[in-house]
């Protein structure tokens, strides 16, 4: 697997939790385990630095360095958080969910209907 370091700018990422390329949408792959100083944990929140392990990714190729990632998060899902349960989110929260749904739409119009 790839090994590399992130730093968790907003919300919380989990193993199992798939990212993609800030850049133009594409998947990178899912999150096997994540580390803080060198002991796995079950997840990190904003402001951690973390190390986390994907397979089939290659650093410098699917993922660079100062690459922004976001969880990706389901269609179905980003229309529920943004019409029923925006207000449980943090406003930094809300304002990348918007920034994602922005990044989706521009790989899909209308993506999340809105």
């Amino acid at each position: 697997p790839a090994i590399f370091g992130v730093e968790v700018l907003v919300g919380i990422i989990k193993p199992r939790y798939s990212f993609v390329r800030g850049e133009n949408g594409e998947d990178v792959g899912e999150v096997q385990q994540i580390q803080d100083k060198g002991k796995a944990v079950p997840e990190a929140k904003a402001g951690m630095q973390v190390a986390v392990s994907m397979d089939d990714l290659t650093v410098g190729r699917q993922v660079f360095e100062k690459d922004i990632l976001y969880v990706k998060v389901p269609e179905r899902d980003a229309k529920a958080l943004m019409s029923t349960c925006v207000e449980k989110l943090s406003d930094d929260e809300q304002d990348v969910l918007k920034e994602y749904i922005k990044l989706m739409q521009k790989k899909t119009p209308f993506w999340g209907g809105f």
